[in-house]
């Protein structure tokens, strides 16, 4: 009989259905967990917009250092509710004895090495976005390139067929680094939920070892869409909603649908990072320590 372990799979309809299953369901509980990181992140969104920084990334991941590090114990959090059935704040007992001080050095362990993974992904996420910025031309570029490609186009002579052929074979030689970069990319995004397994204390080399291949990779960011695009959209209707009916109000009403615009997306992008949590739980269950009976109680369509 062979040993060989089936690929790592989930039904990503069902993952992504837990996640907003779960949040709704631990409503109160996120609520309360969730509120001082919502409105430390509320603020440091304030402040880039107050010094002027959209336009600055790398300064950005350093504002938004402390919303990280909130955001990364909530979620730290959650995933031990989640996955090891323990709730925050933990009541200890008149005299713990040494297991349950095991315990809970365990899960301080867990929730401190998730919280730093988790913003050393983040820093490393903006870092990669201003490299990206600095790669990518300038507005004026794109226009002297549009300009030159037009004047070669105006004096084109007898050679033109070759001229043709000389820019097939270049936009075909860009089209292969350009796919291997994308399905580098691609393969590279499971390291985006590694605070997953480092808030169970799952070691590195096991959890990529369950994740190995390149399908588990495009799953993943399939499910990672799932759980987003509902709560995007919720978010983008609320905000026009506000922009419409503070537009045209004054300063002071056009201020004020500004931060409120501004306290939305610090909500929402709280709740898409809860609903995600929640599903690749779900999704992870198969490969993660976890207790026993958790992660059951989908309820079942007829």
């Amino acid at each position: 009989m062979s040993d060989a372990k089936p690929s790592f799979s989930f039904e990503i309809m069902d993952a992504a259905g837990y996640g907003y299953y779960r949040v709704w369901k631990e409503r109160a509980y996120l609520l309360r967990l969730a509120a001082i990181p919502v409105f430390i992140k509320f603020a440091c969104t304030i402040a880039i917009f107050a010094l002027d920084l959209e336009d600055n990334i790398l300064r950005q991941g350093l504002i938004m250092l402390p919303a990280m590090f909130a955001q990364g114990w909530v979620l730290a959090q959650f995933l031990r509710t989640l996955l090891m059935d323990e709730r925050w704040p933990v009541i200890l007992p008149e005299a713990p004895d040494e297991r349950v001080i095991g315990k809970l050095l365990n899960r301080a362990r867990g929730i401190i090495a998730s919280v730093l993974v988790y913003v050393l992904l983040g820093l490393i996420a903006y870092s990669v976005n201003y490299g990206i910025m600095e790669l990518m031309p300038s507005p004026q570029e794109i226009e002297q390139a549009q300009s030159a490609v037009r004047d070669m186009e105006a004096t084109q002579d007898a050679s033109g067929n070759s001229m043709q052929i000389q820019n097939m074979l270049i936009a075909f030689l860009t089209f292969i680094p350009t796919v291997a970069g994308i399905a580098t990319i691609i393969w590279l995004s499971r390291f985006m939920w590694l605070y997953i397994p480092f808030a169970v204390l799952m070691p590195v080399r096991d959890y990529m070892k369950a994740l190995s291949g390149f399908m588990p990779s495009v799953r993943l960011l399939i499910l990672f869409f799932c759980c987003m695009a509902p709560v995007i959209f919720v978010e983008t209707m609320l905000e026009r909603v506000v922009i419409n009916i503070t537009n045209g109000a004054g300063d002071t009403g056009e201020t004020l649908g500004y931060f409120i615009v501004l306290l939305l997306r610090s909500v929402f992008e709280v709740c898409v990072a809860l609903v995600t949590a929640a599903g690749f739980a779900w999704a992870m269950k198969p490969i993660l320590p976890h207790v026993k009976g958790v992660l059951n109680d989908l309820p079942k369509g007829d």
